[in-house]
């Protein structure tokens, strides 16, 4: 008997590229009006819709996590998706969009998906190496605070103790996995949700009790990293994970452009970011002076 696929197509917007076994489903269906083609993040054995604004693409993995039954689970985005084409060499395709041709040779067909998963355990996409470890880019990155980083992982050491050296080694490498993509096994989705969502749960529950909102889309930055914290556990006790190109649909020029002159992982594109910061850092003196008049 074939294996059964589920890929949630996480949407907040229209879509027009349906992949092998995706299922369209809209998070944050409970907060916003219906995107048609598109099932809600809302089921009769339970949801966290309404929390869509911190959770992001986190509401439609709850969602399949309760109301779901497959042998693989996956998530992805509208415009964001796997490439199951091995031949491919490149580790990260940036395009407008692409055509039906190009869809059956990034996407394949079932069969051949299916025939993919029955040699590994997990699949996700390439981690991007940023030229800094995970906990820099994090505490470094716009919308992101050192403090929620810092009370995530004591949450996670003090929740489950034998996730803490998965989680040191991981925030310590300059490879991050980004997107919460990846199409798992059962056995490790069912035990992966469990410890994502109660990690979040208690995160949330101690921001309260400080008297802290959790800012939009925060739970959702965690969980991104906790994928990796998960991944790292799990490579340590032998599972067979395969990394796989990541498609990014939607593009504006100037990300397509800079793809192209400085791409992921080259030298160039690493000494531009320190350029970058580099003028950044002589900015700033003079835009907080500036605030302070």
């Amino acid at each position: 008997m074939k294996p059964t696929v589920l890929i949630a197509l996480c949407c907040h917007n229209h879509f027009s590229i349906v992949p092998p076994f995706c299922i369209p489903i809209q998070g944050g269906a409970k907060l916003n009006a219906p995107i048609p083609g598109a099932f809600p993040d809302i089921g009769p054995k339970g949801d966290i819709s309404a929390k869509n604004h911190t959770y992001c693409e986190l509401t439609v993995l709850y969602y399949v996590w309760k109301n779901q039954q497959a042998d693989y689970y996956g998530i992805c985005h509208y415009r964001r998706f796997f490439c199951f084409d091995g031949s491919v060499s490149r580790k990260y395709i940036a395009r407008k969009t692409i055509q039906q041709r190009q869809q059956q040779r990034y996407f394949r067909s079932e069969r051949e998906i299916q025939k993919l998963l029955d040699g590994c355990d997990v699949l996700v996409p390439y981690p991007e190496d940023m030229g800094m470890t995970v906990a820099e880019h994090y505490c470094s990155s716009r919308g992101h605070r050192e403090q929620d980083l810092a009370l995530f992982v004591t949450v996670v050491e003090e929740l489950y103790p034998w996730l803490s050296e998965a989680t040191e080694t991981y925030l310590a490498q300059q490879k991050h996995y980004f997107c919460n993509m990846f199409l798992m096994k059962d056995v490790y989705f069912q035990e992966y949700c469990p410890l994502l969502f109660s990690i979040l749960a208690e995160f949330d529950r101690r921001k309260g009790a400080r008297g802290e909102a959790v800012a939009d889309r925060t739970d959702g930055y965690l969980g991104e990293r906790f994928l990796g914290i998960y991944l790292t556990f799990l490579r340590k006790q032998g599972s067979r994970i395969q990394e796989t190109t990541r498609i990014d649909l939607e593009c504006s020029l100037t990300k397509r452009v800079l793809y192209v002159l400085f791409p992921p992982e080259s030298k160039r594109r690493f000494r531009a970011k320190k350029i970058w910061k580099r003028l950044q850092g002589r900015l700033r003196p003079a835009e907080s002076a500036e605030s302070q008049r």
